[in-house]
């Protein structure tokens, strides 16, 4: 979450009541699974299987998602690092995989669209090379903002750019957020 920095007076106010007066959400979380709906029955099938052993159900539905989510994470983890060569550190491939993995689990069951949109003003900044399915869902989120709010206009899609947009376009992603703050 970027918000303005608040001043020193009123940090302890922002603070206890972790309210914000803007939010930008840059591209922001959405689950793997939620763009693959047979993936998912299945991963289910399996958890759910799993803690049918009342003993050790749950370590092991847990041990499976998190070997699922390595096996998913492995090769875009690749991918991130064939894109950026100036992270390629003894080490790091398997910490940033066991990483996302952990962040996987810890998202189960979130959903973006069901948060409380209304709270702040907000701003979306997305990638426009972002993976299809979840552009989508990133799009339908700012919409229903959008559309909640009435405040039109609050979608960025930053060119040639994917998930990891302060990455990808450095320079236009400061732009953009000095031009919103």
């Amino acid at each position: 979450m970027v918000g303005p920095a608040p001043r020193p007076s009123r940090t302890p106010e922002l603070l206890n009541n972790q309210s914000f007066d803007l939010v930008v959400e840059t591209a922001p979380m959405m689950r793997f699974d939620e763009t693959d709906p047979q993936t998912v029955a299945i991963l289910n099938f399996w958890k759910n299987w799993l803690r049918l052993n009342p003993f050790v159900g749950e370590a092991l539905s847990r041990q499976y998602l998190l070997n699922s989510f390595s096996t998913y994470w492995s090769p875009r983890v690749d991918d991130l690092l064939k894109s950026y060569p100036q992270y390629r550190k003894p080490g790091l491939k398997e910490m940033m995989v066991m990483g996302y993995s952990h962040m996987s689990l810890l998202a189960e069951g979130f959903d973006f669209a069901d948060q409380d949109l209304t709270a702040a003003r907000r701003y979306f900044i997305f990638g426009e090379n972002e993976e299809e399915g979840r552009l989508k869902l990133q799009l339908k989120v700012a919409k229903q903002y959008e559309k909640l709010t009435g405040d039109a206009n609050s979608v960025v899609v930053i060119k040639d750019s994917g998930h990891v947009v302060p990455n990808d376009a450095p320079q236009l992603y400061l732009k953009i957020l000095k031009g919103l703050l």
